[in-house]
């Protein structure tokens, strides 16, 4: 006759329920591809990302070539929405230059502005600020930038997956 003791028993049952659900949930990631058009063409933008953001709010990124193509991995399974955006385009009223401002740069210009307010004499009349060149005007709608509010959405499943997106 053998006998076990509860607190025996007890751990035995904590360790199968453990190790019994360790893989509830826990799926692996999963990856997704396709081609973004922009009005049914490839985009041709250079610095256009993908992104992919679960309901759980991670975000995954992706870039997209010139021809519309990209693949995005280390994704969750599940819904996920959809956004755009252009790596290098202002989404502000700001200039490039204000937005990317090199600070010896701005260094020298704020020196030279206070100069030339301090004593006009001092102002070096061969530095000229440089002219400021317009911001960048992203080419994706506005409402594609938002994943939130783009109405671009995809079920993701464990395995590979495809999501094709026209941008109109």
């Amino acid at each position: 006759m053998t006998t076990s003791s509860p607190r025996r028993g007890g751990s035995l049952a904590l360790l199968v329920l453990v190790f019994g659900l360790g893989g509830c949930g826990n799926e692996p990631p999963t990856g997704v591809s396709g081609t973004v058009t922009m009005k049914g063409a490839p985009p041709k933008v250079p610095g256009l990302m993908i992104s992919f953001v679960s309901t759980a709010g991670t975000v995954v990124t992706a870039p997209v070539a010139e021809d519309g193509t990209y693949t995005a991995s280390g994704l969750a399974s599940g819904e996920m929405r959809v956004g755009f955006a252009v790596v290098g385009a202002a989404k502000d009223k700001r200039t490039v230059d204000q937005q990317n401002d090199d600070p010896k740069a701005r260094t020298e210009r704020l020196k030279a502005e206070y100069d030339k307010k301090l004593d006009p004499k001092k102002a070096d009349p061969k530095k000229k600020a440089k002219p400021s060149e317009p911001p960048v005007k992203s080419p994706i709608p506005e409402r594609y930038l938002d994943p939130l509010k783009s109405g671009v959405t995809t079920t993701l499943k464990p395995g590979d997956n495809t999501l094709n997106a026209d941008i109109k």
